[in-house]
């Protein structure tokens, strides 16, 4: 266990409390702002004893990194069963233990990290079922395959939870057309200097994968080794294909994307949207805003498909989500 004093600064800024905003923010808690403690420990990762489970939300996204793959891992923190006190200001807080490890084939741990953030709420706080604050770590990763594993605990409680998942990493090369994973996000909106800034932009992650009836459904991809025209240009398109698992009926609205418009192919239980590109980069990003408010409750699968009309390469990611 880590026994020196954490150090906290702001991470994110007060979030707007208006009911358009709380249906945006995955219904997180307007009065609780996160602050990161500067307590890190990559030689520490301790699966402590539990007095009750601490169920929460996580995910992860393969991105290309600098030096190979870059692994984003997710987490939603439930302000539901959380152990607030009253710190010296009066104000309530909860104090709050994160931990990852990623184990190679033969059981060898090849990364390890313990943090500990401190949730403050200047107000109520929500208690209602799916509100979680959101938190992320990015790593770099050689190829192969693994066995990640995520813990959260409440130190004041002493609930916990660790989940375990098996995660296969391909080398992205720079040789062949590449998408990365398929990033479900609660919003993107211009970059504020936080954890979650990709570029210019901000992607605050979704890790529970649901959405409310009529809140928007951010998605956010990247694309690697586009190849150049003789004119160093770049041109491609991506295709946006939504089917309900459910068989039910699926209407999107494109309200933020990237790209010229090239067409729509609506069917009652399939949608897909077609936009073209050109550039001059070969590594490229491209998100987008649905409006699926229309769209009947249920699972739904999302596949974006990256075609190069240079190269004439294809590539292909998908993703699920819920609508509830």
């Amino acid at each position: 266990m880590l026994t020196d004093e954490p150090k906290t600064a702001d991470l994110h800024p007060s979030v707007d409390t208006s009911a358009k905003s709380n249906l945006i923010w995955q219904r997180m808690n307007p009065g609780i702002v996160m602050h990161r403690v500067a307590r890190k420990t990559p030689e520490t990762y301790v699966q402590d004893f539990a007095t009750a489970p601490l169920d929460f939300y996580f995910d992860q996204a393969w991105f290309k990194g600098e030096e190979g793959s870059a692994l984003e891992v997710y987490f939603g923190i439930p302000t539901r069963d959380l152990h607030y006190v009253a710190g010296a200001d009066g104000r309530l807080i909860a104090n709050v233990k994160i931990g990852l490890a990623l184990y190679d084939e033969d059981n060898k741990p090849v990364y390890r990290s313990s943090e500990e953030i401190q949730l403050h709420a200047s107000e109520a706080v929500d208690t209602t079922k799916f509100a979680f604050v959101p938190e992320m770590e990015r790593l770099s990763v050689a190829p192969g395959a693994y066995r990640l594993s995520v813990q959260i605990m409440d130190t004041s409680s002493d609930k916990s939870q660790v989940y375990n998942r098996k995660v296969v990493v391909s080398p992205f090369g720079d040789d062949s057309l590449r998408l990365s994973d398929i990033e479900m996000a609660s919003l993107i909106r211009p970059g504020r200097g936080s954890k979650f800034t990709k570029g210019e932009i901000e992607v605050v992650p979704n890790p529970s994968l649901f959405y409310f009836a009529g809140q928007p459904v951010f998605v956010y991809c990247e694309v690697y080794n586009l190849k150049k025209d003789e004119f160093g240009r770049t041109k491609y398109r991506i295709l946006y294909e939504l089917q309900s698992l459910q068989k039910g009926n699926v209407v999107v609205r494109m309200l933020n994307v990237l790209g010229r418009f090239v067409g729509v192919d609506q069917k009652s239980e399939i949608v897909t949207v077609e936009y073209a590109h050109e550039g001059e980069n070969v590594d490229e990003y491209g998100y987008l805003e649905l409006d699926m408010s229309n769209t009947d409750p249920g699972n739904q699968m999302l596949t974006v498909s990256v075609v190069d009309d240079n190269s004439r390469q294809t590539s292909t990611s998908t993703a699920t989500f819920t609508i509830r």
